[in-house]
């Protein structure tokens, strides 16, 4: 038998689930308005992840071409740019930066589509039985769409089954984890362990990489024991 929660250690779900039923209660016009914008945020942070993995791979991709002394100069808005080596500092730090910023804007969506979910239940459960529900909140990947069930015929389900199982080693593991230890390596295979600007650059990336999963994973723990 689950364990009702003191007041003050409801999960951001439970706390927004009854954030809406209390709503609900004065306007049951504007909850099931703010209702339908749940799912159009949730969409929304989607995007931002999406976005920050897109600039992750330019941010290293930039690095790999200063690194490898491909690019020399550059121009901005009219301006040339002549002295690009400290863009090698500041790059592993920006994609650090990233990587916190789409492990804040995941835990933030699925915050968003844990309540949308319990929501949709009480509210729409004919909506949720019909798996129509899952498909709007799903968020879509960048290979494969979100068609949760839906599958044309035996090939078809191994193919997207594959490109789903490489999509997730791609976003899940290369970009946030992979790219950032690769720039890192590269950084103090050419910058060398005693340029202070080498460590400053490694220490404040690791801080956002670290702080990026300690939020992430710290939502999916308090999921785990509210289930």
């Amino acid at each position: 038998m689950e364990q009702e929660r003191e007041p003050g250690k409801l999960t951001p779900v439970e706390q927004a689930v009854k954030a809406f039923e209390e709503q609900a209660l004065k306007s049951p016009e504007l909850a099931r308005e703010a209702f339908w914008r749940l799912l159009d945020n949730i969409k929304e942070f989607q995007k931002r992840v999406n976005r920050s993995f897109v600039l992750m791979a330019v941010f290293a991709l930039v690095f790999e071409l200063l690194n490898r002394r491909l690019v020399s100069e550059a121009s901005v808005g009219g301006l040339r740019l002549t002295e690009l080596e400290s863009l090698s500092f500041v790059l592993p730090v920006a994609i650090g930066f990233e990587v916190f910023y789409a492990m804040s804007a995941i835990r933030d969506r699925n915050v968003m589509i844990g309540a949308y979910g319990r929501l949709s239940v009480a509210i729409y459960p004919k909506l949720d039985e019909s798996r129509i529900n899952a498909l709007l909140v799903t968020p879509s990947g960048f290979i494969t769409p979100s068609l949760p069930g839906v599958h044309i015929n035996d090939r078809a389900f191994r193919l997207a089954s594959f490109l789903s199982t490489f999509e997730y080693v791609v976003f899940g593991f290369l970009l946030p984890i992979g790219l950032p230890a690769y720039v890192l390596v590269q950084l103090f295979r050419h910058g060398g362990f005693a340029v202070l600007e080498v460590w400053v650059s490694a220490v404040l990336t690791s801080i956002f990489i670290v702080v990026g999963f300690a939020i992430f994973f710290s939502m999916e723990m308090e999921e785990m024991e509210d289930e």
